[in-house]
Parts: C-alpha cells; structure tokens; sequence
C-alpha cells in the first residue's frame, strides 16, 4: 500500500489529543497546515510534535491551549513562512524563540498574552512583512516604537490596544510610510 502524501490538512471544530497531534506529526510532506480546536485536551506536549513537519510553510493554530512550550517547539520549522497563533496562550516567554525563524514573512498574534518585551524580538525577523498584534492589551506606546525600524512591513495591525495612542501611531505611520497600519485612530 502506498503512503497518503498529504501536503494540507485543515481540521476544525473537531476535539483533538495530545495522541491526534503526534499523528498529524507524522505526515512529514505537510506544507500547509490549519487546526481549530476549543478542545484542552491537546496540550503544548502534543504541539512539540509539530516540530518534525519539517517542510511545513504555513501554520494556522486557533486553539487556546497552545502556549509558549508550543511556540518554543516550532521554532524548529525552517520553512515557516506563515504563522497564525492568535487566541493562543503565548507569552513573552514563548515569542523569544521567534529569533530562528528567518523565513517568517506573516505573523498573526492577536488576542495573545505578549508585551512589548516581545516586540524587539519580533522587529529582528529578517523577512516579516505582515503582523497582527491586535488586541495584545500589554502592548504600549513604548513597545511600538520598537517597530519603528521595520521597513520591510507591509501592514500592522495594532487596533484594540488601549495602551497605545494616537501620537504613537502617527508617529510610526511616518517612520514606516510604506506599511498599511490598521489602527483605532483614523488618518487625517
């Protein structure tokens, strides 16, 4: 019998484990790969499997479950272009090990538990050129500053920040005039 050479997997409103995730882990030709899950049974154990889809170039985790160890574990992925983890449990902690990932062109972290300890981190990614941190109630006026050197953005979004401002905003619309930046302050 011949393998299933799987290259995208969509799952969705379905519960998974921690065992469903080592086996999803063993289509090694995933390039693509979405999960949707509310469930707590599959925990940052069973996301470390992820680590071996090697090939993998675009990843979509909407499970509150996943935290930092999670994260931590992806940082393996060469090939990550695409990363969506908005929802999740991450924390400063587990945006540290963003550092390897320098092929990492989208980044979708919204409604996430990270500051503006984390931006720098993710102002050194070589190839960003989309962010969400939208609703990452932690992040401040500060922090965005540290964006300011990221020319190579094409859009940010930072609405439902209450900590960040209008000045701030203007200011790094003028630091980044070729980035679309979606915030709650409209231009003038």
């Amino acid at each position: 019998m011949q393998s299933l050479k799987l290259r995208d997997l969509k799952l969705f409103d379905c519960k998974l484990s921690d065992d469903q995730l080592r086996g999803i882990a063993q289509f090694a030709g995933l390039k693509e790969l979405s999960i949707g899950t509310s469930s707590d049974e599959a925990t940052d154990a069973g996301f470390e499997n992820l680590s071996k889809l090697v090939k993998l170039q675009h990843l979509n985790l909407s499970c509150p479950t996943f935290g930092d160890k999670g994260m931590i574990g992806l940082a393996s992925l060469p090939k990550l272009q695409y990363l969506a983890v908005g929802g999740s449990s991450i924390t400063d902690a587990g945006l540290s090990a963003l550092s390897s990932m320098n092929a990492l062109e989208v980044l979708y972290l919204s409604s996430t538990e990270i500051s503006d300890a984390s931006l720098p981190a993710i102002a050194k990614l070589p190839a960003l050129k989309v962010l969400n941190v939208a609703n990452c109630q932690e992040i401040t006026d500060a922090g965005l500053q540290s964006l300011a050197t990221m020319t190579m953005l094409t859009e940010l979004h930072i609405s439902n920040n209450p900590n960040i401002t209008e000045p701030a905003v203007r200011k790094l619309k003028a630091a980044l005039p070729n980035c679309k930046i979606t915030s709650d302050f409209p231009d003038k």
